[in-house]
């Protein structure tokens, strides 16, 4: 989840994950605020994560806060999975602008996926 995606600049996103039975306040203003962290950077959950996570953005130069929001977490028990993909060159694929796929690019512009990346060339 990337909460910060959505801020308008001069805001930050305060968070906290509590047990499923904490609720968030009638009111939506932030309580207990000692328990909510900045959030700086992407958070990583463990497998058997769970609990509600509350949220706020504040202006960093006023102070001024918005409703707390909050959402279920259930972080499932995973197995195994695949961390990354590593690939060496690969072979190169070329289309026309039109994205016809073509065998042998002579004269003209192509584009050429090798590896995930497109790149646009002229020959």
């Amino acid at each position: 989840m990337h909460l910060k995606s959505k801020l308008s600049e001069g805001h930050s996103i305060w968070w906290r994950i509590v047990p499923e039975v904490d609720e968030t306040p009638a009111d939506g203003m932030v309580k207990e605020e000692a328990q909510f962290q900045k959030y700086t950077e992407p958070v990583t959950l463990t497998a058997g994560t769970k609990g509600i996570l509350h949220y706020y953005a504040q202006h960093d130069a006023t102070g001024s806060k918005s409703e707390t929001k909050a959402a279920k977490i259930n972080v499932a028990d995973v197995g195994s999975g695949i961390a990354g993909i590593e690939a060496e060159d690969g072979e190169a694929v070329y289309f026309n602008l039109q994205g016809v796929r073509v065998e042998n690019p002579e004269n003209g512009i192509f584009i050429r996926v090798q590896n995930g990346k497109a790149v646009k060339i002229a020959k």
